[in-house]
């Protein structure tokens, strides 16, 4: 009788723990997207404030997703030049700063659906440094995950996921930029 409850007992313990497990692997998952969405955002947002209008590119590819081109205000030589910035190509200002080079954040498929991926491009537009910045974007018609608009005087970022596993929310996001270099 007494190994029948501690059996019954035990039974119920396991059940809670991989409930549990479950439902915070689940929530880690929300945080990791939400994290993802918040870092495109902010790089993107630093591109933008750091460009202009005249030095910003959009086109829509098929899927009706925007395709963003820009280049950012660098110096080069004591003189103010239009380029890219970027840490990740080397230790001094002569390897970071890039004149005619240029940033692209585009939507791509990726192992988890549609990814919003930013991509350092060469004067001869050949890709040098890509990286993923969210994963999981809506790839319904007519329900772009990025979209780039001007409004006045500001640039309207839109990013909207539909989750990277089944069940997880949908997010849409919108965030409003000025260009610092106008």
């Amino acid at each position: 009788m007494a190994l029948t409850l501690f059996s019954a007992l035990g039974y119920g313990v396991m059940l809670a723990i991989g409930t549990g497990r479950d439902s915070n692997r689940a929530m880690d998952e929300v945080a990791d997207e939400d994290r993802g969405l918040r870092a495109a955002s902010t790089a993107l947002a630093d591109d933008l404030r750091a460009s202009n209008e005249a030095h910003v590119v959009i086109t829509e590819q098929p899927d009706g997703n925007h395709a963003v081109q820009l280049q950012i205000a660098i110096e080069s030589a004591g003189a103010l030049t239009w380029g890219v910035h970027e840490r990740a190509l080397g230790s001094t200002s002569a390897d970071q700063d890039r004149v005619g080079w240029s940033v692209r954040y585009s939507v791509a498929v990726g192992a988890s659906g549609k990814e919003l991926r930013r991509s350092v491009l060469d004067a001869a537009d050949a890709v040098q440094r890509s990286s993923v910045l969210a994963r999981g974007l809506n790839d319904a018609a007519g329900a772009p995950g990025f979209r780039l608009v001007r409004e006045g005087a500001v640039w309207a970022v839109t990013l909207a996921s539909k989750g990277v596993h089944a069940g997880q929310p949908s997010t849409r996001t919108i965030f409003h930029v000025t260009n610092r270099n106008e």
